[in-house]
This record gives structure tokens, sequence and C-alpha cells, in this order.
């Protein structure tokens, strides 16, 4: 798990994915985690100043069907 501390908003593009249990993981709280669902062409927006990480498939998976996103990180000025 990661943190982008000097961004206030992220965005991850789902663009393809095998499967839409390879989404993201956000530490919430100690005692808090949200999964959210990697549904292909849906777009999650978040506070990057949170932890969090990428679920990934298995290699063989992404033989036949890669997981592909566009993740953006911004910053308000």
């Amino acid at each position: 798990m990661h943190s982008h501390s000097s961004n206030q908003i992220g965005v991850v593009y789902y663009a393809k994915n095998p499967n839409p249990k390879y989404g993201t993981l956000i530490k919430l709280s100690d005692n808090q985690m949200f999964k959210n669902d990697g549904e292909e062409n849906s777009l999650l927006i978040f506070n990057p100043q949170q932890y969090h990480t990428a679920i990934y498939p298995t290699l063989e998976e992404i033989k036949t069907c890669p997981r592909i996103t566009i993740v953006v990180d911004c910053i308000m000025e």
C-alpha cells in the first residue's frame, strides 16, 4: 500500500480487466478497508492521500486478458 501525500484527487479508469475483483483497495481507517470492483469502463475517484493499492491478476490471467488502467493524480491550486 502507498499514498500520494501532495495530491488531493486520484482517478483510476479501468479500461480492460479480466475480472472485476481486480480493482483497488483503499484503507479508510485502521479498522476499515474499502474494495472497489474494477468493472471495465468504470471510473474510481478517491483521495490518494489515503493508503491504497491495486489488486492485480495472476500472470496466467493476463496472458489471455490484460488489466489495463489509466491512473491520474491531481493537485488543486
